[in-house]
């Protein structure tokens, strides 16, 4: 059990976007936010976005992401400190009580799958606030084009 904790932390250590840019075309942000008979994926990637309304993910709706608009995503995920991405702590807690939806945030990169703790949709963590809010900007923008 110790030795897997090392390799994890020695592995997680490793992950950056900062580099080539053939390091930053393996990013993926994913976005969910879901309650009890409610679920909402957004996985955002270099060109496009994929939102799913189901748990079985079986039917994409996919639309294009601007690149102005993935490289200020990426500028937010450089300024992330990912050793402590995976241990934020929630400033509130009313998902809990069926107030609100759960949120999580999940970064895919190089290989690499890091998860954030639940927090309420909504209410992130500070050190996440800034790039949530992007994401949920460009989801909610009025010049979404479906591809």
């Amino acid at each position: 059990m110790f030795f897997a904790l090392i390799i994890a932390a020695c592995k997680t250590s490793e992950i950056t976007v900062k580099g080539t840019d053939s390091k930053k075309k393996n990013v993926v942000l994913i976005y969910k936010h879901y309650s009890r008979g409610f679920y909402k994926e957004y996985q955002f990637e270099e060109k496009k976005i994929s939102t799913f309304t189901d748990y079985k993910k079986l039917i994409p709706i996919e639309t294009r992401l601007k690149s102005k608009d993935w490289a200020k995503t990426l500028e937010l995920l450089e300024n992330l400190d990912i050793k402590k991405f995976s241990s934020l702590e929630a400033p509130s807690n009313l998902r809990k009580t069926d107030k609100v939806e759960f949120g999580r945030l999940i970064l895919k990169i190089q290989g690499s799958t890091l998860k954030s703790k639940t927090f309420d949709h909504g209410n992130p963590p500070d050190m996440i606030k800034a790039i949530i809010s992007h994401l949920l900007n460009i989801i909610d923008s009025d010049d979404v084009m479906f591809l």
